[in-house]
C-alpha cells in the first residue's frame, strides 16, 4: 500500500525534509509514502493557478493508480476534498490532517480578511510604503503571503476565495479526520464540521498539537494511521 501526501501550504524549502521523520514511522510499519511535490510550492509554476487546477494535476499525478490512498494536510487537504468528491471510484481512504478549505468567519479573522481588501482597494496609495507592507503582512501573521512572489500571491488569493464546503457530501471514501487540539491556523471546529458533513467520517484529535503534528506529534500520528489502514 502507497499513501500518497499533499502537503500544506508553505514556501519553506525545507518542508519536504520536515516531513520525513514521520514518513520514516509509516515506512516502518509497513507503510509506503509518496510525498507529492505541490506546483508553486516544491515544484515550480510559471502562471497562476485555482483549485481546479491542482485538481486536475493531482488526476494526472494518479492516473496510474487504483484504490487511491490519500492524505492532504492544510492546504493538501483542500485539494483532496475537492478532488474525492470529483473522483469517488478512484479514492478508497482519505486521512484530512488540519484540513483547509474553509474560511474562518470568526470576528478576528474577518477582521484581517477586510484589513487586506481593503489595503489591495488603496494599494496605488498605501502599498507605495515598503514600511506599511511589512506592518499589515505582520498584523495579519500572513508570512507565506509577505514571503511570496506575486504570481504565488495570487494564486494563494485564489484559493482562499475557493472552499469545498459544498463538496463534502460527495466524499465518499472512508475518511479519517486528524486535527491538533490547539491549531490556530485551521481551528478545532472546521474538523469538526468536516466530520459533520462527510458521511461515516471518523475525528480523531490530537491533545496538545497545533496546525501540524506530522512534525510534534509524529508517533501518535503513524499510529492513528497505521490503525485506519489496516484492512
Amino acid at each position: 500500500m502507497t499513501l500518497f501526501i499533499l502537503h500544506g501550504w508553505s514556501i519553506d524549502p525545507t518542508t519536504l525534509q520536515k516531513w520525513q521523520h514521520f514518513c520514516d514511522l509509516l515506512e516502518k510499519k509497513g507503510i509506503k509514502t509518496t510525498i507529492l511535490k505541490l506546483p508553486g510550492l516544491s515544484a515550480p509554476l510559471n502562471e497562476v493557478w485555482g483549485l481546479p487546477n491542482y485538481v486536475e494535476w493531482l488526476d494526472d499525478q494518479l492516473k496510474d493508480q487504483k484504490d487511491v490512498v490519500l492524505l492532504g494536510h492544510s492546504f493538501g487537504g483542500q485539494i483532496a476534498i475537492r478532488y474525492t468528491a470529483q473522483f469517488p471510484h478512484k479514492v478508497q481512504k482519505l486521512i484530512l490532517l488540519d484540513s483547509a478549505g474553509m474560511r474562518d468567519h470568526r470576528l478576528m479573522p474577518t477582521v484581517k480578511r477586510r484589513v487586506f481588501y481593503f489595503a489591495a482597494k488603496l494599494g496605488k496609495i498605501f502599498f507605495r510604503s515598503e514600511v506599511f507592507r511589512q506592518l499589515l503582512y505582520r498584523l495579519a501573521q500572513e508570512r507565506d503571503y509577505q514571503n511570496a512572489p506575486p504570481l504565488l500571491r495570487r494564486t494563494m488569493s485564489t484559493i482562499l476565495d475557493d472552499e469545498v464546503i459544498k463538496d463534502l457530501p460527495h466524499v465518499h471514501a472512508l475518511t479519517l479526520i486528524i486535527w491538533g487540539n490547539d491549531d490556530q491556523v485551521t481551528p478545532l471546529f472546521m474538523g469538526q464540521f468536516y466530520h459533520q458533513k462527510i458521511e461515516g467520517s471518523q475525528l480523531q484529535i490530537i491533545a496538545q498539537a497545533r496546525h501540524s503534528p506530522q512534525y510534534t506529534h509524529p508517533e501518535q500520528l503513524a499510529n492513528l494511521i497505521e490503525e485506519f489502514l489496516q484492512p
